[in-house]
C-alpha cells in the first residue's frame, strides 16, 4: 500500500512541475528565432516583448513555489 500524505510526495510533486516549466523555458532561450517564427505566424503583436515575458515566467517562476 502507498502512503501518499508522506512529506516527500508534495515535494515530488512540485519537482514535477518545475521541470515541465524549466524545460519549456530553457526551449525558449535556444530557440528564439524557431519561436519568434511561430508567434509571427499567429499574427501576435509586441513579439520579443511577450517571448521574454514569457521565458521570465518559466524560468522564474517555478522555483518561487
Amino acid at each position: 500500500m502507498m502512503i501518499l500524505d508522506h512529506p516527500v510526495v508534495p515535494l515530488l510533486g512540485r519537482l514535477m512541475m518545475t521541470y515541465i516549466f524549466a524545460t519549456s523555458g530553457i526551449g525558449k532561450v535556444f530557440g528564439w528565432s524557431g519561436n519568434m517564427a511561430y508567434m509571427s505566424t499567429r499574427h501576435l503583436p509586441l513579439i520579443p516583448v511577450l517571448l521574454a515575458i514569457l521565458m521570465v515566467i518559466e524560468l522564474a517562476g517555478p522555483p518561487s513555489w
